[in-house]
Parts: structure tokens; sequence; C-alpha cells
């Protein structure tokens, strides 16, 4: 005779491999979101107060050349070893369209950084489908598909949030240096204020 299981054991089991797979799907997402801070949350944070004053430096008074070499950024191995391949992988061409959209955007990512941050989402998205549709083919192009989607519609929205601010606060500036120009300041002195 055959042993028979009761249906309160079947439904047990399918509940437990249920949660197993949302919290392994939770513990992937956990993982690439902690990794993508760890890599890449140095970089802004880093460069911004830096790319801000070489911009001032430029406009200002003493008019001083900004400097040609980058300044260098306390970054892990992985994150350097990821980034130069990118770099040697991306064409000239592209990586003048990739820095141009981000220049737009106001990001101070370098565009071999925005494409290893690409495939790290790509990869999450990926690695997320396939596990939840258990079709691992279907899977990796969903996942490259909506990762280069992602990525390409986010630098999208802040080129375009970028272009409403600048839209919003240009007028204000202009009333801002024309009431300087009139009140006697040089046209150095009214951009410094």
């Amino acid at each position: 005779s055959f042993p028979t299981r009761r249906s309160s054991d079947l439904a047990d089991g399918g509940s437990a491999q249920g949660w197993a797979l949302v919290a392994g799907v939770g513990g992937v997402f956990v993982a690439l979101f902690l990794i993508t801070l760890l890599l890449f949350g140095r970089f802004d944070r880093a460069n911004q107060g830096r790319v801000l004053s070489t911009m001032f430096a430029r406009y200002g008074p003493r008019n001083e050349p900004a400097s040609a070499a980058p300044l260098p950024v306390n970054q892990g191995v992985v994150a350097t070893v990821a980034v130069n391949a990118a770099t040697r992988v991306m064409s000239p061409a592209a990586q003048d369209r990739l820095a141009r959209r981000l220049d737009l955007a106001g990001s101070t990512r370098r565009p071999a950084e925005w494409l290893v941050l690409g495939v790290c989402v790509a990869v999450g998205i990926a690695i997320t489908l396939s596990i939840a549709t258990s079709y691992f083919f279907f899977g990796i192009l969903g996942g490259l598909a909506l990762g280069w989607l992602a990525m390409r519609m986010t630098l999208s929205l802040r080129i375009l949030r970028r272009r409403a601010t600048f839209s919003d606060q240009l007028p204000d500036m202009l009333q801002l240096i024309a009431s300087t120009l009139q009140a006697g300041f040089s046209l150095p002195q009214a951009i410094d204020a």
C-alpha cells in the first residue's frame, strides 16, 4: 500500500516553498542593492563638491584654469577593475554619446561607471526573473531588456527634471543679474552674486 499524505501536509509544504522563494528573491534584491551602494555610493559623494568648486572656480574672479588631471577617488578593487573593463569595452563614440547624456542629466558618473551600474541592475533583474518564472532563458533575456530600459528611462527622467528645474530658475536668475548690473556692479560680480 502507498503512504497517503494529508492535504494539510501538502499545503504546508507548498507554503514553505513559496515563502522560501520570496525570501530568496528578497535576499537577492538586498544583496544587489548593498553591492551597488558599496561600489557606486562613493563616486557621487566624493566628486560632487569637487565638481562644483571647479565650476565656480572657472567663472570666479580669479579665472584660474581647471586642472586637467582627475582627482583620485578611493574605490574598491572590484569597482576599479569593473570600470576599467567597461572603459575598454565601450567604443569612443558610445562613450561620448553617454557622456553627453550624463552631463545633460547632471550626473557626475563617468560612462563606464554608468555601464557597470546598468549591468548590475540587468543581472539582478535577470536573476530575479529566472527564479520567479523558472524559465532561465526568458528570465535572462527579460532581465537584460528590462535592465537596459530601466537605466535608459532613469537617465531620460533625470534629464527632463534637470531641464525643468533650469527653466524654472532661469527667469529669477536673469532678474537677479539685471538688478545687480543696475546697481552698478560689473558682469563678473553679478554672476558671482
